[in-house]
């Protein structure tokens, strides 16, 4: 990292790192391919990219597959509601994910996924700077019918994500995602609504809220076939997660630049003690990608 980079950064001008960093690094950005370079214009353009896996050049692709249908399978034989009566209002009583660090260790491919050569390449040239995982999920969100939550709560409320200027959130659906399946929801950046306007009902934005202010025939939803990968920026669009009529199983990850805006929300996103971990599921020349390692 250049000095006056993270001297900037450590004097808490999160801000200013990032845009020196930006100009340290503008020489250094990755050549795209004809494909590559699409997306990073639709993300450009539109704060979301779609597009199906096989169109990219993703070697791991058939290794991913194998072990995602284990964890798939895995997650699937989980109880759907939770016992406990204090979780089931809460925010994420309608998923259950795998340990990360179980994955990192016994499904070395599915975790090692989002960070093949492609993938980078889209991810710094949209960040303008080297990214660096701070999220990584793979999770089961239950059918409604399911659940006791079967009213917007958690991340199904509409929202942005603050963690830094920019964040590039990956997600692959690993089964066929229609309509009723619980696909991702946003609002192009033009048609987005500042937050602060929600602040008197405390940012519970759900459907009934939005509609007065953004008719739902502009909302943009993410439907797709297994193997769909959806790149957005969580900071620019206002999305959230509809409500699935049966499960659905995807995989996330969270890349920001290593100045975030809010570190502290980062460092709890993939904590320190998980690294060491973490890291034998990549090649030795990954690692620097692995959490904010210069706070």
């Amino acid at each position: 990292m250049p000095p006056l980079v993270t001297r900037a950064y450590r004097k808490g001008s999160a801000k200013f790192a990032y845009q020196l960093s930006r100009l340290s690094y503008r020489r250094c950005l990755p050549q795209l391919q004809p494909t590559e370079q699409s997306l990073v214009n639709q993300l450009n353009q539109t704060g979301v990219a779609v597009t199906p896996i096989d169109r990219l050049d993703l070697p791991l692709n058939p290794m991913m597959g194998y072990q995602a249908e284990q964890l798939c399978a895995q997650l699937a034989a989980r109880p759907t509601m939770p016992t406990d009566a204090s979780q089931q209002r809460s925010c994420l009583s309608h998923t259950t994910a795998a340990s990360p660090l179980d994955i990192a260790n016994r499904f070395p491919a599915v975790f090692s996924w989002g960070f093949q050569p492609s993938l980078m390449r889209i991810a710094d040239a949209y960040l303008q700077v080297p990214a660096c995982c701070t999220a990584y999920s793979f999770r089961r969100d239950f059918a409604a019918a399911q659940t006791f939550s079967q009213a917007q709560i958690g991340t199904r409320y509409w929202h942005y994500d603050g963690e830094d200027h920019r964040l590039l959130r990956m997600i692959v659906y690993l089964h066929d995602v229609d309509s009723s399946g619980g696909p991702f929801e946003y609002l192009e950046p033009a048609d987005s609504p500042p937050y602060a306007q929600f602040a008197a009902i405390d940012y519970k934005v759900t459907d009934a809220v939005l509609k007065p202010i953004v008719p739902q025939a502009r909302w943009q939803t993410c439907t797709g076939k297994a193997g769909t990968l959806i790149l957005a920026d969580l900071a620019r669009v206002f999305h959230h997660g509809t409500i699935p009529q049966r499960d659905r199983f995807a995989m996330f990850y969270s890349f920001v630049s290593r100045w975030p805006t809010q570190k502290e929300s980062c460092r709890r996103a993939l904590r320190a003690d998980r690294l060491d971990v973490l890291k034998q599921a990549l090649p030795p020349h990954l690692h620097y990608r692995l959490g904010c390692t210069y706070f």
